[in-house]
């Protein structure tokens, strides 16, 4: 029998590489990649279930704006807006993982959850989000208007190689920025996981390659 499993696939047509699901991939909520560089039909878009909830890998993402997935990455632009559903159980303990983010300008905004995917000044309305900000990085709770209340926040540099957050049952969040613990702080005003969306300040461009809540 001829082991399928490993390497590399590539396409019959012109012999470019296919962008496949890793093997394995882990249970999670959300998951995304952007090796396909795509944003809608999407290749190698799989579901699994993860403590009672269906999670996506690579899901459809609706654009405002100018944003695009380009060389791996999610590229978010000038006050662009990129949403999806998401939903989590809040009983069990959520983390979510970034990879190589960078910031050029003011803010950007990688979701955690929000009830609505409405926004106000670039910014979620009733959720939380990782803000990245020069000096000011952190968790950041979303009210109804989009005004932003810090929950964890620290003086950190606008690119970031590895970011986890936390979240327990009791709404107890933790930061961790390459491996070290930036503190924690407890909020549960928000508990109607809804939507995840990415936004930009006008003059922002912000990068993720990798976005796995689990």
């Amino acid at each position: 029998m001829v082991d399928f499993t490993g390497g590399t696939w590539r396409s019959l047509i012109d012999g470019s590489e296919v962008s496949a699901i890793p093997d394995p991939w882990p249970e999670s909520y959300l998951q995304d990649d952007w090796e396909d560089n795509k944003l809608q039909d999407r290749d190698g878009q799989d579901t699994t279930t993860h403590n009672g909830v269906e999670g996506v890998y690579r899901p459809e993402w609706n654009v405002s704006g100018d944003a695009e997935a380009n060389n791996d990455e999610l590229i978010v632009t000038g006050g662009d807006e990129v949403e999806t559903e998401i939903s989590l159980n809040l009983d069990e303990t959520i983390t979510w993982e970034f990879k190589d983010l960078s910031l050029e300008g003011d803010r950007f905004f990688i979701p955690l959850f929000s009830e609505t995917a409405q926004t106000s000044s670039n910014r979620v309305e009733n959720g939380y989000s990782f803000r990245l900000i020069s000096g000011n990085t952190g968790i950041v709770s979303h009210d109804s208007d989009g005004s932003t209340d810090g929950i964890v926040t620290s003086d950190l540099p606008d690119e970031l190689d590895d970011v986890e957050i936390t979240r327990q049952p009791n709404g107890e969040w933790e930061l961790i920025i390459e491996g070290t613990s930036e503190g924690t702080g407890t909020d549960t005003e928000h508990d109607n996981p809804q939507h995840a969306v990415f936004t930009s300040f006008s003059d922002t461009t912000g990068t993720i390659s990798d976005y796995i809540v689990s």
